[in-house]
């Protein structure tokens, strides 16, 4: 059926009714998820959290990359309000591409490292307790000198990292530090000079991250100076 509602390629919205049995049904066949992929999007945790709010709070069913929705005759115009409206916010996850919104590059982060060789020893979002306060990670790597890994996105991130090394290291905890850059990240040169210079390592971007971890690892485990 015809809605006018389109994808902002210019796409139309793909729904299609059944009505030869009640409750009649409206479903986009899949189309949706289809124009998602073209996107070359991926599902993190996170992403996929945000997914299935849109799915419950439209009440729309999703099974087998179909969204749909089932309804009384009487209720149709109801029923095509809510699918129209998933299907659109469901779209709009394509923004939260790493191309485009740095807040999730810290999740696809994360997603990288759960699905490396790394990932058992990883711990994700702990707080580390010290006598003299509370200070959160973003991953800490299990090991002899355990690494405690910071994604950097912003000048408040950035802050909020260093005052984590600060206050371990005053701590007497025995750490390595890891930061990891947005290679979009747009930060004073001051603050990112401080930044590298108080942690153990700094790595800029995704690409080639896992390989320079593992790099990393192996050297803060072995003892070495050199890092």
């Amino acid at each position: 059926m015809h809605t006018g509602f389109t994808f902002d390629d210019g796409d139309e919205f793909r729904i299609v009714l059944n009505a030869k049995s009640t409750p009649w049904t409206l479903t986009d066949e899949g189309h949706t998820m289809m124009w998602l992929s073209y996107e070359d999007y991926k599902f993190t945790p996170a992403r996929k959290d945000i997914f299935d709010r849109i799915i419950n709070s439209n009440e729309v069913k999703y099974e087998k990359e179909r969204i749909s929705v089932a309804f009384d005759p009487s209720e149709a115009g109801a029923a095509l309000n809510s699918i129209t409206h998933a299907i659109s916010q469901v779209a709009d996850l394509s923004f939260l591409n790493t191309d485009r919104v740095a807040n999730t590059f810290v999740d696809d982060m994360q997603e990288a490292f759960r699905s490396s060789a790394l990932g058992a020893r990883c711990a994700f979002n702990e707080n580390i307790v010290t006598p003299k306060g509370s200070y959160r990670s973003d991953i800490i790597i299990d090991g002899k000198v355990p690494i405690v890994v910071f994604g950097i996105t912003n000048v408040s991130r950035c802050k909020e990292a260093m005052i984590t090394m600060l206050g371990l290291a005053e701590a007497g905890k025995e750490y390595r530090f890891l930061t990891i850059l947005d290679d979009e990240l747009d930060i004073p040169k001051n603050e990112r000079d401080r930044l590298t210079n108080r942690a153990d390592r700094s790595i800029v971007g995704l690409n080639d991250m896992i390989l320079n971890t593992e790099r990393f690892v192996q050297m803060a485990n072995a003892g070495s100076n050199t890092i």
